[in-house]
């Protein structure tokens, strides 16, 4: 009963991780386009600093030999880098919480899939009726690069925790015995076990 219990309650904290998960995206995916700008302008000043003198030997060349801001191309590059980092997480979660079904590696591996390309359509459906924001068939692909990449990070976790625990397990002993097996035989039949 306590088993049963504790599992029940493991199964609603893995699926209750990916709905937050995924409300928060749905939260992101609401900011009109001011306050989503404004996010990702932060993001840059803070990750400016470390590579000042890189980035503006690099904007300087840009904008001489492709009149391109280097500003706009950090900022397409931290506006798509957080589409992939946001549904990796996703899809990891999703994987997280497939595992309390019993089917196989491969139905798990599809139905998470399925689920954050879906979710990254409606995601980007719901970026219509935002001020500002638009839909975009090149975020949705974005979006699935990066559920895919959660997916495979969880897969090899899954198969590096398989490999341990089959490592360490201690082996397991046989004690099947032939039934006429005379009981000088079975001695030696046992000691012949407690030496393995």
């Amino acid at each position: 009963m306590k088993n049963k219990f504790l599992s029940a309650i493991r199964n609603v904290f893995c699926v209750g991780l990916v709905v937050a998960w995924a409300m928060v995206i749905f939260f992101l995916s609401g900011e009109n386009k001011e306050a989503s700008s404004l996010r990702n302008e932060e993001i840059v000043e803070n990750l400016t600093p470390y590579y000042y003198s890189a980035l503006v030997q690099a904007g300087d060349k840009l904008e001489d030999t492709f009149n391109v801001k280097l500003s706009d191309v950090v900022n397409t590059f931290v506006r798509k880098g957080a589409h992939v980092a946001v549904y990796a997480v996703l899809g990891f979660l999703g994987m997280l919480a497939m595992c309390i079904t019993r089917c196989g590696l491969f139905t798990k591996f599809s139905v998470t899939s399925n689920f954050c390309l879906l979710y990254a359509i409606s995601d980007e459906l719901h970026q219509m009726f935002i001020p500002g924001r638009s839909c975009s068939v090149l975020d949705v692909c974005f979006d699935y690069i990066g559920s895919l990449g959660g997916i495979s990070v969880f897969c090899v976790l899954l198969g590096i925790c398989y490999l341990v625990r089959r490592c360490f397990r201690p082996k397991a002993k046989s004690t099947i015995l032939h039934e006429n097996c005379e009981p000088e035989n079975q001695q030696i039949f046992h000691s012949y076990n407690d030496k393995n």
